[in-house]
């Protein structure tokens, strides 16, 4: 008996992850001030090693894990 793959798994689980990370990685390091900011927002009050802990990128992450926590739950 041959292993089939589930193709909506690999999608949900592989593909959706990888190009949301991957695409705002890339606008972050596109050097595009505009793009760079909805990544890693500057915050003046704080220092700037912790402005990215604010944006699309992080935020964004831990959606995902969240979300797969979630499902694995369920």
């Amino acid at each position: 008996m041959m292993w089939k793959p589930d193709w909506s798994k690999l999608v949900i689980y592989l593909v959706i992850p990888v190009v949301l990370t991957g695409g705002l990685a890339a606008m972050y390091y596109s050097g595009v001030l505009m793009t760079q900011r909805l990544v890693a927002p500057k915050l003046p009050p704080l220092d700037s090693h912790s402005w990215r802990e604010f944006g699309l990128l992080e935020n964004g992450q831990t959606l995902l894990l969240a979300a797969i926590v979630a499902t694995l739950t369920a």
